[in-house]
């Protein structure tokens, strides 16, 4: 049963592109959808508005807004790392290779905390 927690376990560091676009999506309870060649997330803000692609990781547009409400501390670890490092308190910290990817981590860590453990932290747990 212990392996299959650590192998069941997903991980938001894990998380990018459209995968982790859905998620952010999902907190923000925003409805998407793919289009019909299934490579890009689609959302339509209003019915009078054309559908658009959903991508905060990638557009400052739709991830700006979201880092600014939900008060996004963003650090270039140049020192350790030399990854982006997103943080929201009290106590979310995530990574990224972009700061977008990072920020849109931490969004999606406010909501699933507890299921986006990393393997290692499972793991340290049941020994």
């Amino acid at each position: 049963m212990s392996d299959q927690l650590i192998h069941n376990t997903l991980d938001v560091q894990q998380l990018k592109d459209s995968e982790l676009d859905h998620y952010v999506a999902e907190v923000i309870n925003l409805d998407t959808y793919y289009d019909n060649d299934k490579n890009k997330l689609m959302y339509q803000a209003d019915p009078k508005l054309p559908k658009r692609q959903w991508s905060p990781t990638k557009f400052w547009s739709q991830a700006g807004p979201l880092i600014e409400t939900m008060k996004i501390d963003l650090n270039w670890e140049w020192e350790e790392t030399n990854m982006w490092t997103a943080s929201i308190e009290p106590d979310i910290n995530t990574r990224g290779t972009t700061i977008l990817q990072a920020a849109m981590r931490a969004i999606v860590a406010t909501r699933y905390k507890q299921d986006f453990e990393t393997s290692q932290e499972v793991e340290k747990k049941l020994l």
